[in-house]
């Protein structure tokens, strides 16, 4: 019989939708009904562009990111891009489950935050 053993380095948390909650449906009909928007489009301008990929992989900053597509969301000028940037940020929530596993990691294993 074969025995394996593994070595735990570190563990990797991923923040959107793991660490923070998943966000409501309905809090995206109201950002698209608020910028004029077709319903269902939001999250494919925000998530399915090449601005996203290049922000997920530190090609380009955040703000970056959100400077690149604001204009497909309708946003007119780059204070019209940072405050819809800073509303849904303020809609981020924490799932408790996962900082509660996080904090029994914690002084166990590496843990990194992706």
């Amino acid at each position: 019989m074969i025995e394996y053993r593994f070595l735990i380095k570190a563990i990797i948390f991923d923040f959107g939708r793991v660490i923070s909650s998943q966000k409501p449906v309905s809090l995206f009909r109201t950002y698209e009904e608020n910028l004029g928007l077709a319903p269902d489009t939001i999250n494919r301008i925000m998530f399915d562009s090449q601005a996203w990929q290049d922000a997920l992989v530190g090609r380009i900053s955040t703000k970056e990111f959100w400077h690149t597509i604001g204009p497909q969301l309708r946003l007119e000028s780059p204070e019209m891009i940072d405050e819809f940037r800073k509303r849904d940020h303020a809609a981020e929530s924490i799932d408790r489950g996962v900082l509660g596993l996080i904090r029994q990691l914690h002084g166990r294993y590496k843990l990194l935050l992706r």
